[in-house]
């Protein structure tokens, strides 16, 4: 529900395949939203569905700067091997699988602190991209 609210709020709707940023942008979006209604969920279970993922959290927040680092590096990219490296399961690749979507759930959690829910809907996708990659450059250099 929440995609469906942010994709279609702006003035001009995200279109359906983009950068890696619209992902990154849209999956903590709604990753981050669900949270914030429903937290009798642990963060796990709202990034991966369901219980049973702790392990993976844990591996996840160790290697997020790296990972912030490596998807700030590659945020307008198209490819769509980027896209799975980040967004699914990776096919091998040395961080996490899915772990793009902590990114963005952490991204969106600093940008909450300064916008609402519904001025975060209403962004246009250049606005989602110029926000999300001060973001992260900010944490990498931190």
């Amino acid at each position: 529900m929440a995609h469906a609210i942010q994709l279609r709020l702006p003035a001009t709707p995200w279109p359906q395949d983009g950068p890696l940023g619209h992902g990154v942008f849209a999956e903590g979006f709604a990753t981050r939203l669900t949270a914030e209604l429903l937290p009798e969920y642990a963060t796990a279970e709202h990034l991966w569905f369901g219980p049973g993922h702790d392990g993976w959290l844990a591996e996840s927040e160790r290697r997020l700067p790296e990972a912030r680092a490596e998807i700030l590096a590659c945020l307008d990219t198209t490819e769509p091997g980027v896209q799975r490296r980040y967004l699914n399961l990776n096919g091998g690749h040395h961080l996490p699988d899915r772990i793009g979507y902590l990114v963005g759930v952490r991204a969106v959690g600093q940008l909450r602190r300064a916008y609402s829910w519904a001025e975060l809907a209403r962004w246009g996708t250049d606005r989602a991209m110029v926000e999300l990659r001060r973001v992260l450059a900010g944490c990498a250099e931190s």
